[in-house]
Formats: structure tokens, C-alpha cells, sequence
């Protein structure tokens, strides 16, 4: 918890340990997940703590400068349809987008290789 202690006392442990409190174990995906969001909400407070450090409101910045994110979390899923789920997303597009999809889901092309 960081609430009840002053920038001035802060620790590169009380900023790290805080930091990896957000995080979930419960699976893979929800650790991730819940690293992905706390690297944010990390990101957050750091600009706020430097922002004090540069406005003379804290005397170091060591503290939170040691502190870094979860590496490795912050990509996008990879997610490959079958042919189920591939035929259903076509179906589900309104006519005009539903050939340009189809036509990337045979050729394997992005968007900007079909137009």
C-alpha cells in the first residue's frame, strides 16, 4: 500500500511490491492480463511521482526510477480462427465488407494489400 506513505520515504520495494499486489494468479491468461494492467496503472503513478520530483516536491527519484514493468505482457493476442468461427465472422459482415473479408480469409492478405 502506498496511500499512507510520503513520497519522500517511498522504496524501490514499496513501489515494487505494490506493483506486483495488482497482479492475478489464477491462470496464465488472467496473469497477463493482470500484469498488462498494471504496467498502466505503474505508468501512471510514476509520471505523477515525477512530476512531484520535478516540481521539488521529492528530493530523489531512485525509488520509482529502479521500478520496472512486466516484460512480455503488453503484446496482442494472437488468435487464428477456424474454419467455424472464420465462416460465421463472414456471414456476420454486412455485404461489401463481407467479400473483402472473405477474400483476405482465402489469400491470407491485410486489408491494405486487398484495396
Amino acid at each position: 500500500m502506498l496511500g499512507d506513505t510520503l513520497v519522500a520515504d517511498l522504496t524501490a520495494d514499496d513501489v515494487r511490491g505494490w506493483h506486483g499486489g495488482m497482479v492475478r494468479t489464477d491462470d496464465k491468461e488472467r496473469r497477463r492480463r493482470s500484469q498488462d494492467s498494471a504496467n498502466r496503472v505503474l505508468a501512471i503513478l510514476k509520471a505523477a511521482l515525477n512530476l512531484a520530483f520535478n516540481d521539488a516536491l521529492a528530493a530523489d527519484d531512485r525509488a520509482w526510477r529502479r521500478v520496472g514493468a512486466f516484460r512480455g505482457v503488453g503484446e496482442a493476442r494472437k488468435v487464428i480462427l477456424g474454419p467455424d468461427e472464420l465462416q460465421r465472422l463472414i456471414d456476420a459482415c454486412p455485404v461489401g465488407l463481407r467479400e473483402l473479408v472473405a477474400a483476405g480469409a482465402r489469400t491470407g492478405a491485410r486489408l491494405g494489400e486487398l484495396t
